[in-house]
């Protein structure tokens, strides 16, 4: 993707907003059972959940929140921002 730049008569936020919604459901796909991201969630989520299940977590960047989803039922108090 190359770089978007707002016309002079749009607000920049409404023109990321835009990108970013447009491109949301392909990282869902990523995520799902046999998405290309599926092998890295599953392995963090194990390496996190073996410290300590009573940490708190901040899951920046969350996304859909399946990290977060994940670490929650693993135990622990997490917060995703995205």
């Amino acid at each position: 993707m190359g770089r978007r730049v707002a016309p002079d008569n749009t607000n920049q936020d409404t023109v990321c907003q835009a990108h970013f919604d447009e491109i949301a459901t392909s990282w869902e796909q990523k995520y799902r059972r046999a998405g290309s991201m599926r092998n890295r969630t599953e392995l963090f989520c194990r390496e996190v959940a073996a410290q300590s299940g009573d940490a708190k977590v901040l899951d920046f960047g969350c996304g859909s929140g399946d990290i977060s989803y994940h670490l929650g039922r693993a135990g622990f108090e997490v917060t995703g921002v995205d």
